[in-house]
């Protein structure tokens, strides 16, 4: 695999979760790249980040009915960022058909949300600075339909910015059906809308889980050990610690407080599990420290 200027290998992700909690030492402008992966029934890809706009989330907007703020917490409020995941499969690879599949297209390049849009995010000049012309992306899929993750699909006249895609989203009423009609009148002609995540038939072997709660259609979408968990937090430096505090976006926060624990400890009992999160510090990659076992009596 050839290396590329300021990426950040898995291995070095692995050393510790402080390393995925601070902002990247890299440029933002520079995207990090994941190492290839090859997983049983799934082509090589490889997962790049990138950082949409610089973001802090302030302390004003976490709330948990059933505590206080822990005392550390930091008076300037919690880092964190928006990002935006390109997963580009392999063109050597020769298609594959997991089951409920379509054979994955040599060469895909799918995106896992679109950031913000002009003129805020700067999704756009860093995908075509690292080579990626807009109308070459494949497929976009989509955790929920909050504006920082769905603007980056038009342009400042309500076009389509990624002409070629196909646009994957949970069709939950009504905000699902009108979500549908802006994406027709911009041109997007290729959208697929599910109800149900498990049916979902998605691209080069990503599968969907339902994580309603930040938003009633939010969902994950996984690929190999990566889960692209979208809004599954706001503060990475408060909410792994306790996934009990919830933002003010948090439209069900019961609902997004169980999704929130059930996964983390998903994450923490699976070896190599690694979290993309839209609003972690750049690049947004985490992989979770094992719980600690419990120190005998």
């Amino acid at each position: 695999m050839t290396t590329h200027p300021h990426s950040l290998p898995c291995s070095l992700l692995a050393a510790a979760v402080g390393l995925a909690l601070s902002p990247s030492a890299a440029p933002a402008a520079e995207p990090s790249r994941y190492a290839d992966e090859t997983a049983p029934g799934l082509p090589s890809f490889e997962v790049r980040a990138y950082q949409d706009a610089p973001s802090s989330m302030p302390v004003s907007l976490f709330h948990n009915p059933d505590g206080e703020m822990p005392a550390a917490t930091a008076p300037g409020g919690f880092p964190a960022s928006c990002n935006v995941f390109l997963v580009l499969v392999k063109p050597s690879e020769p298609l594959v058909a997991p089951r409920r599949q379509p054979r994955a297209t040599p060469g895909a390049r799918i995106l896992v949300d679109t950031g913000n849009g002009l003129p805020r995010g700067a999704l756009l000049e860093r995908l075509r600075a690292d080579g990626f012309a807009p109308d070459t992306i494949t497929d976009v899929l989509l955790t929920h339909l909050h504006p920082d993750h769905i603007g980056g699909l038009f342009d400042a006249d309500g076009n389509a910015v990624f002409p070629s895609a196909t646009i994957h989203f949970r069709n939950v009423p009504p905000d699902g059906a009108a979500f549908a009609a802006r994406c027709r009148a911009a041109g997007y002609d290729q959208l697929d809308a599910f109800a149900d995540p498990a049916a979902a038939v998605l691209p080069a072997g990503f599968t969907c889980i339902a994580a309603a709660g930040h938003t009633p259609e939010h969902i994950f979408f996984r690929l190999g050990r990566f889960t692209f968990a979208g809004d599954i937090l706001h503060a990475a430096s408060l909410q792994l610690d306790h996934p009990e505090f919830c933002a003010r976006w948090d439209a069900a926060p019961a609902q997004a407080i169980a999704v929130r624990t059930a996964e983390f400890a998903r994450c923490r009992a699976t070896p190599d599990a690694l979290l993309c999160c839209a609003h972690a510090p750049f690049p947004g990659i985490l992989r979770l420290a094992p719980a600690p076992k419990p120190s005998a009596p």
